[in-house]
């Protein structure tokens, strides 16, 4: 695969591998910064969870919902094993 191929490519699925892992990060980072930091009500935190843990989606889409961290995992350990 040339360098033009991967990167529209790259272009076509990096926006949609990225919204999933933005969602899990922000609303991740916003729990623990609503619990330890201003001591949210349970409700807040259950919310925030919902959307953390892909339970929106419903539980036939929810697996959809990990498949980018699934790569993103697959991807960041290939690269530690070929730079160790």
């Amino acid at each position: 695969m040339d360098m033009r191929s991967l990167r529209k490519l790259h272009r076509r699925i990096a926006p949609i591998l990225f919204l999933p892992l933005f969602l899990t990060a922000f609303t991740g980072v916003a729990y623990r910064v609503a619990n330890s930091w201003f001591n949210t009500p349970d409700r807040v935190g259950a919310i925030l969870m919902y959307f953390h843990q892909g339970t929106f989606l419903g539980e036939e889409l929810r697996v959809f919902y990990f498949i980018p961290h699934l790569m993103r995992s697959l991807i960041f350990k290939e690269n530690a094993a070929q730079n160790w």
